[in-house]
């Protein structure tokens, strides 16, 4: 993985972190201070349609391996055969696309949209990139493919949400759709933590330990930080209908 650009050294993943976090916390809004709120709506559509198409072909490509996997124990593909070559490719798309949603969070500030940069919403594109780059450096391939395969699943059906929303705003605010989005989202993580626990109680089973255990907290903070805001977001506006 040396080879590939922003994967030879640890400081290039940390600097784009911290480069994030300054944007997000300092030169963004010192940016929009006195400016209004930039119309960016057809940047938005093509974003949203570009993510949708991007993370589709990367998930059928990952798909048409899976005979290649176990959920019992994938172990990491490190060989320069044709096979571990592929896997390392998908796996550095991977980490490019959770670059990439970091647009995400740009278009929020340009656009003045601060109530939508939560901590869920960094924490989750932080340390999804922060995992998704330390797994394609050290460990690509392996039992990492499973996150990386449903991932891509669920971002091609989020943006395409997105993308519908963006282009029918009546629809946006009374959208039925929203709550199975999150919903999706809760699942998927739910499925990959189990997945990463089969490897970890796997005594057979060389992929890394600590890493799987590093990553299964990181997906039970998310689990429950999505889990409260479809609490806090659905149950609450149900009971608020029901009175």
């Amino acid at each position: 993985m040396d080879g590939y650009i922003i994967m030879r050294s640890p400081s290039q993943l940390i600097a784009i972190v911290i480069t994030y976090f300054i944007f997000v916390f300092k030169l963004g809004p010192w940016l929009m201070k006195n400016r209004q709120p930039f119309d960016l709506k057809i940047v938005v559509v093509l974003y949203n349609l570009s993510q949708i198409i991007w993370n589709f072909v990367t998930f059928m490509q990952l798909a048409s391996h899976f005979s290649h996997f176990s959920i019992f124990c994938s172990e990491v593909e490190n060989s320069n055969y044709e096979l571990g070559i592929i896997f390392a490719r998908l796996h550095y798309t991977y980490v490019l696309m959770k670059i990439y949603d970091f647009v995400d969070t740009v278009l929020f500030v340009l656009r003045k949209k601060s109530q939508q940069i939560s901590f869920l919403h960094l924490y989750h594109h932080s340390m999804i990139f922060f995992c998704s780059w330390i797994s394609g450096k050290y460990f690509p391939g392996g039992h990492s493919y499973y996150l990386t395969l449903a991932n891509t699943l669920i971002h091609s059906l989020m943006y395409s949400y997105y993308l519908f929303t963006c282009c029918n705003s009546t629809y946006a605010r009374n959208s039925p759709i929203k709550r199975h989005v999150t919903l999706l989202q809760i699942i998927q993580l739910v499925l990959v933590l189990l997945i990463y626990f089969l490897a970890l109680i796997n005594p057979r089973c060389s992929y890394p330990k600590y890493f799987l255990v590093f990553s299964s907290w990181n997906f039970l903070i998310m689990i429950f930080l999505f889990s409260k805001l479809y609490i806090e977001t659905y149950a609450t506006t149900t009971k608020v209908k029901d009175k």
